[in-house]
């Protein structure tokens, strides 16, 4: 038992990680922090990687005006699909366990 919550922290542990560098990282590039900060957490380094190669946006202080963030937004709509197959397969993987193991 005492592993099954050694696996959940270091888990836990590494998507904050993750989490934590996306959200510098996306300051850095001038890009949404809290929607990459969610994008890095649930996607782990596939929502990271995309970040670290994509261009810094340009923001120009006259206009007040920042290029868009679109990368983001279709990371987002492909991070929810991540989480929502992951739930579904580990539900699925958890209801196939036989009774005494759960």
């Amino acid at each position: 038992m005492s592993n099954l919550f050694l696996f959940w922290g270091l888990s836990a542990m590494g998507a904050t990680f993750v989490a934590i560098s996306g959200c510098a990282l996306a300051k850095r590039k001038n890009r949404d922090i809290v929607l990459w900060t969610f994008i890095c957490f649930c996607c782990g380094l596939l929502g990271l990687l995309p970040l670290a190669c994509s261009e810094t946006l340009e923001y120009d202080e006259d206009l007040d005006y920042k290029e868009s963030d679109t990368l983001a937004y279709v990371m987002f709509v492909l991070a929810l699909i991540w989480l929502g197959l992951t739930f579904y397969f580990g539900y699925s993987f958890v209801k196939s366990l036989p009774h005494f193991i759960r």
